[in-house]
């Protein structure tokens, strides 16, 4: 597959149409089931917390909610939020489709559970929202669907979980799916790449 570049001429539209045929074809890649995708809050949405919120939701067998008005713009100069497409760091309408998406791959494979939490409790976190191990997950496969070198080098042993089961999807470096970012996101994830290489993560 062609790896999800963004691009900074795009509007909220655009990426959001982007995502969704990447995804789709991500899940013809995995022999996923296929999954319909709403931009409608499901009933009870909750603006925080897990189970349903208010940015994004998947329910299964195979629905998906994406908040794509209330999704965060990719970051463009320094400043409080550092969200970007295959990022580390991704409320976009792409980041919140990958994090669902993941919990989608999650409850289409039977995986080793507790394998799983010896990797999460021997590990970094990737974000900040890792409040369960599925959301854990969701976070790694976020990364891994968007950008799977950024992944390998920064959380090699989640990386290494996961293509027990799931395969990249490309082979682009991880500075090719951000050759648009801004210079100083460029530096955070060679910083969190070198986390994982020295043995950190």
């Amino acid at each position: 597959m062609t790896p999800l570049i963004y691009n900074p001429s795009w509007d909220r539209q655009q990426l959001w149409r982007e995502a969704q045929s990447y995804i789709h074809a991500a899940c013809w890649a995995w022999s996923l089931p296929e999954i319909s995708l709403k931009e409608t809050p499901p009933p009870g949405a909750r603006k925080f917390g897990t189970g349903g919120t208010y940015f994004g939701y998947w329910s299964p067998p195979n629905r998906i909610f994406v908040n794509v008005a209330r999704a965060t713009s990719p970051v463009r100069v320094r400043g409080r939020v550092w969200s970007y497409p295959g990022y580390k760091i991704d409320r976009t309408c792409a980041g919140i489709l990958a994090h669902e998406f993941g919990h989608h791959a999650a409850g289409s494979r039977k995986m080793d559970v507790e394998t799983w939490r010896r990797v999460v409790d021997s590990t970094k976190p990737v974000t900040g929202y890792e409040p369960t191990l599925n959301e854990a997950f969701a976070e790694s496969m976020r990364i891994f669907t968007l950008n799977p070198d950024l992944l390998r080098l920064a959380r090699p042993a989640r990386y290494a979980y996961i293509i027990q089961y799931f395969s990249p999807l490309h082979n682009s470096r991880w500075e090719e799916v951000l050759r648009n970012a801004p210079e100083f996101l460029i530096t955070q994830a060679e910083k969190f790449c070198a986390e994982g290489q020295r043995g950190l993560a």
